[in-house]
């Protein structure tokens, strides 16, 4: 599990909101591959989104996101089996090296490794 120092905002600003649902959704995913994933980005300040050129509604900026990987499996992995197990909620994105969940009711999938939406 995630401690507050690994989800809060990069910059040192000291924002460190995070929701419930992200520490239940990473917690499912720990247990399915027995082991904990690795947070690269969870909230952020208007600053360091900014920096990090995120979206300027971006669901970091409210503590709703976090990007993350798990040590060892493949982001296909983690991917398909966020995909599997939440079928009908959340944003679900895959890049080259991390998967993207939001807390979103509308389900949406997308691969920016090949700029698909919908997969």
């Amino acid at each position: 599990m995630p401690s507050r120092e690994d989800i809060a905002c990069r910059c040192g600003c000291g924002f460190a909101a995070f929701d419930w649902e992200l520490k239940f959704i990473l917690e499912h995913v720990a247990h399915q591959f027995g082991t904990s994933a690795t947070v690269t980005s969870g909230c952020r300040c208007r600053a360091r989104n900014e920096r990090e050129k995120g979206s300027k509604n971006s669901y970091h900026l409210r503590g709703m996101a976090v990007d993350f990987f798990v040590p060892g499996i493949s982001v296909e992995d983690v991917y398909a089996f966020l995909c599997f197990s939440f079928p009908e909620k959340y944003e679900i994105i895959i890049y080259d090296t991390i998967v993207h969940v939001a807390i979103q009711d509308s389900p949406e999938r997308i691969d920016f490794r090949s700029k698909k939406v919908g997969v």
